[in-house]
């Protein structure tokens, strides 16, 4: 005979890395000089939705044993020439 007592939903969501990026219609006194500017934002770890509470899912030691993930943000700016 088998029991759940000891079973847990250890289900969950995660948003790892998300990537929004605008590419910047230029003006025509920019022709010959830059041909494209695109601006970006990128952040990782930012969302999880789970049971397990204070605990990153995927990494049960964050926090504990180790340092917890953190949420960090880039922004950035690229020129095609």
């Amino acid at each position: 005979m088998s029991s759940g007592y000891w079973l847990a939903d250890g289900s969950f969501f995660k948003i790892q890395s998300l990537e929004i990026g605008y590419s910047v219609p230029l003006p025509k006194s920019f022709d010959g000089i830059v041909r494209g500017c695109r601006v970006y934002l990128r952040g990782n770890n930012l969302l999880t939705l789970s049971g397990i509470r204070d605990v990153d899912p995927e990494a049960l030691g964050s926090g504990i044993t180790n340092y917890p993930l953190m949420k960090t943000f880039v922004g950035g700016l690229k020129l095609t020439f």
